[in-house]
């Protein structure tokens, strides 16, 4: 998807909705229709919710090791979308895909 979207330096703009972001929500457009959400994450550490409002973190289908998995991430102060990689214990917010 992001490389659909015109790379990984613009495609978080075109994947952020236009409302419920902290401000600035810098280069959003929704452009894909992908209406992303800021509503941060949940830790696996201590269980406790973070970032909302300011960050929104997708778990990816791959795996990058047996314990982590790649996820993008969107955040309010930039339009890229950032590839990182988490616990799978973190709670991420998941998006299906209808064939």
């Amino acid at each position: 998807m992001t490389n659909y979207l015109g790379g990984a330096r613009v495609a978080g703009g075109k994947m952020k909705s236009l409302n419920d972001w902290n401000n600035p929500n810098e280069e959003a457009t929704n452009e894909s229709g992908f209406n992303a959400l800021a509503l941060g994450y949940r830790s696996g550490e201590d269980g406790k919710g973070y970032n909302f409002g300011s960050y929104a973190f997708f778990w990816s289908s791959v795996d990058f090791a047996s314990s982590h998995a790649w996820s993008r991430e969107l955040h309010n102060i930039a339009g890229e979308c950032y590839r990182k990689n988490y616990h799978k214990r973190f709670g991420l917010s998941v998006r299906c895909v209808k064939d």
